[in-house]
């Protein structure tokens, strides 16, 4: 896993895209990184099988692909100085999300 996808207002934070905000989530919001599209196809997502909606499209945010190492440092430099308190990760169902997502988990963790 290279990638993972971020909430502009998660990036604003973490100082990797400028996003004017009044206020700044204190939640990390992450997604897994796949190409593919989820399983479950529930009809009000964008990640949905049957969906034509571009994927770095949740409900009405945009997570954009950003490096892993990238984002594992800055939440850790976020999280010592009182920026970033959580993280949510959101997940699509396909063939290795169980992996993925732990892996997401223990690298924020290692670098906490």
């Amino acid at each position: 896993m290279k990638k993972v996808r971020a909430s502009m207002g998660t990036l604003g934070v973490l100082g990797l895209e400028l996003v004017e905000m009044d206020t700044p989530p204190t939640t990390a919001y992450l997604q897994i990184y796949t190409e593919k599209r989820c399983n479950a196809n529930c009809l009000f997502c964008a990640q949905a099988k049957g969906s034509s909606a571009e994927l770095t499209h949740i409900a009405r945010g945009m997570y954009m692909p950003v490096g892993l190492g990238l984002v594992v440092e800055r939440l850790g430099m976020a999280y010592e100085r009182g920026y970033i308190a959580r993280a949510c990760i959101q997940t699509a169902l396909y063939d290795n999300w169980w992996e993925d997502t732990v892996y997401l988990i223990r690298s924020i963790r290692e670098k906490k």
